[in-house]
């Protein structure tokens, strides 16, 4: 019975014996890929299942390849937030923030292998974001209290009278909230309704919500004043803008600024007159109708967000802290595109020289997956592997961030002129690496040289 042969398709035949051999030899062959460290069915535990712009997840992840990469995966999109796992498999508190554009709803985030391939998902809820105003109906009364959730988490809110006059600014918690009390109606508001706009400065997030102001006490409504109806009360989608740049001159120095995004860079000298530090960013200027500069702050390369006073009604004014000093910025000249001017202390002495620069509304932010190696020299077999952040101004300038998968941030500086790309970025104390290449199809590649001399390689940087 064991040497009786099966028939198959085609007339071809096999014994049993030979069948029962295969199957042995399958089974160990099974047995032997599941002895090799990598389960079937990853898993992650993410902290939380909802979340908002900006806020900080820790993950933790098990079945893996062992000491294999791990990537995360936003919606898709690669994150800046890789991790190793161990000799089996696992890691623990890889964190990542959510990205600052991410719409309400559901998002996916994805741990994937990059040896493995293994991969695993989990849903995160985005929820919407949310005003509440006490009272709505003011009557007589000149302030109210505001409550705000569902905005960007550590990220600076404006409120603005009528969608363009800013009459408030704060900052929201790790979640997202934030509340006031007592918040003051402008004192020029006229009697009837007005729309109160809640804006997030980095998730772009907005609500506004209809106010009706009554007379002041003792100062009965004109009669010829008659409130109209309240307009209904919006939501403004995730996607919405700032309120709209305006070009408001500023007679002091003759020219126009507008609002926008810059490029700041400025630097501090002694009294001696030597080099002490820069001061450099991303610049974000908003210009109210009576010049006032509104909703206003610097990244630095840092990655600190500092809040910045000012006024342009009697040239251009700009107050901040950086480096445990209070500088004052005023102009000194301004473009339609640049605006430059001067340092000073308390009394009145220069401290060193400032510019800023409009970044092109199409090169606000662009985001790339970067990927740098060394093949000669003394660094071969070296790889930088990141995020890419560049904001081009219209002079053709480029300045931005390049954060690695480990976490470290350098500052890139640089310029992109008919296609042709020039960076510099030093990844080590005082020594840059340089990427020279082309743009092709909106993407990046070219050649890298250093940090080390006889350093050479090549350079990817893809939207």
């Amino acid at each position: 019975m064991q040497g009786q042969a099966l028939k198959l398709p085609h007339g071809r035949h096999v014994t049993r014996a030979a069948l029962a051999f295969l199957i042995i030899a399958l089974s160990c062959l099974v047995s032997g890929n599941m002895g090799r460290g990598q389960a079937a069915s990853p898993a992650i535990v993410v902290s939380t299942t909802k979340a908002v712009p900006l806020q900080l997840i820790t993950i933790n992840g098990s079945g893996f390849g062992a000491k294999e990469t791990v990537h995360f995966y936003w919606n898709g999109s690669l994150l800046p937030s890789d991790i190793t796992a161990d000799g089996n498999g696992n890691f623990s508190k890889a964190q990542m923030h959510v990205p600052s554009k991410t719409a309400s709803g559901y998002s996916t985030l994805q741990a994937a292998g990059a040896a493995s391939g293994l991969r695993v998902s989990r849903t995160i809820q985005i929820p919407p974001p949310a005003v509440t105003v006490t009272p709505s109906n003011l009557g007589s009364r000149r302030s109210f209290d505001i409550t705000i959730s569902g905005f960007g988490a550590n990220e600076v809110v404006g409120l603005y009278w009528d969608k363009k006059d800013q009459i408030l600014t704060g900052t929201t918690n790790d979640f997202g909230g934030m509340g006031r009390s007592g918040v003051a109606v402008p004192a020029s508001a006229s009697v009837g309704y007005h729309v109160l706009r809640v804006l997030g400065g980095l998730s772009l997030r907005a609500v506004d919500i209809t106010l009706n102001v009554g007379a002041a006490s003792g100062n009965p409504a004109p009669t010829a004043t008659k409130a109209t109806a309240p307009p209904p009360a919006t939501s403004v989608p995730p996607t919405a803008v700032p309120p709209a740049a305006t070009n408001t001159p500023i007679t002091a120095v003759g020219g126009a600024m507008s609002s926008g995004t810059y490029h700041f860079t400025g630097s501090l000298v002694a009294s001696a007159g030597a080099q002490v530090s820069h001061v450099d960013g991303i610049l974000l200027l908003k210009v109210g109708p009576d010049c006032s500069l509104a909703g206003t702050m610097l990244r630095q390369s840092s990655g600190a967000m500092l809040p910045i006073a000012g006024s342009g009604a009697h040239g251009l004014t700009l107050a901040f802290d950086a480096d445990g000093l209070h500088l004052n910025g005023a102009s000194t000249a301004v473009s339609a595109n640049r605006v430059s001017g001067l340092f000073t202390n308390g009394s009145g002495g220069t401290m060193g020289f400032w510019v800023a620069t409009l970044i092109t509304p199409n090169q606000v932010d662009t985001r790339y997956a970067f990927t740098a190696s060394i093949s000669s020299g003394p660094d071969a077999g070296m790889a930088y592997r990141g995020t890419l952040e560049l904001y081009g101004d219209t002079y053709g300038g480029l300045v931005g961030f390049l954060t690695l998968d480990s976490g470290s941030e350098y500052r890139v500086t640089g310029n992109s002129v008919n296609g042709n790309v020039n960076m510099s970025v030093v990844v080590r104390a005082g020594t840059p690496f340089f990427a020279t290449g082309t743009e092709v199809g909106g993407n990046l590649r070219g050649s890298v040289y250093g940090p080390l001399s006889g350093d050479q390689g090549t350079w990817t940087a893809t939207r």
